[in-house]
């Protein structure tokens, strides 16, 4: 069963067992070679959601490290948001400069219209994620990782996602081969930002 503040959680039918909290340090985060990116659009009650992730593909290791969230926020300040994330230093005591690192978005057609926001107004390279009925098998890929480190600290709410995350019931009680929609905000913002890998298998 996942663990959550220290307490065991769920019923045994958790979607990923291969969650692991961890803090992850600025100088670990300096070291990644690869990034992931990732936005899922919301505006109320459902969240505008942008997640930052490490990406291990030799050790199949996904690693966690930065989210925001926002509600009833247009592009003009949501673009804000990710600018600033992207705003960092290399080094520590160097000067912050814009990182141009691509952002994966769900592909939808407000989503078209807050891309178009973020390339005019800031410069940020938004783009699609492939992700046409792949759903499943994206949420497949992502349990069979060897690792999705989150540090719950900097990321609570992608850190709760993961751990609740369970497959429907019958009315029986039986487990059903389906993942519920919902509260899957970071979810699905990181299986966007992964996707051009989970086509590749």
């Amino acid at each position: 069963m996942a663990k959550y503040l220290g307490e065991v959680t769920g019923t045994g039918g958790g979607v990923f067992g291969n969650v692991r909290d961890e803090r992850i340090t600025d100088e670990r985060i300096r070291g990644f070679d690869r990034t992931r990116n990732d936005i899922d659009w919301g505006w109320f009650p459902d969240p505008w959601r942008f997640i930052c992730c490490g990406w291990e593909p030799e050790a199949r290791r996904l690693l966690v490290f930065e989210e925001h969230t926002a509600n009833k926020m247009g592009p003009e300040d949501t673009g804000r948001i990710v600018l600033e994330s992207l705003t960092y230093a290399d080094e520590p005591g160097e000067e912050p400069y814009f990182h141009d690192e691509l952002i994966w978005c769900d592909d939808t057609p407000d989503g078209k219209v807050q891309m178009n926001t973020y390339r005019r107004d800031f410069g940020i390279r938004a783009r699609p994620a492939r992700k046409g009925r792949m759903r499943k098998l994206s949420y497949e890929w992502l349990a069979n990782l060897r690792e999705i480190v989150i540090d719950s600290e900097r990321c609570p709410l992608t850190f709760a996602e993961f751990v609740n995350k369970e497959y429907l019931r019958d009315r029986d009680g039986n487990w059903l081969d389906e993942i519920p929609d919902g509260q899957d905000h970071s979810i699905d913002a990181i299986r966007y930002a992964m996707m051009d890998d989970v086509l590749r298998g």
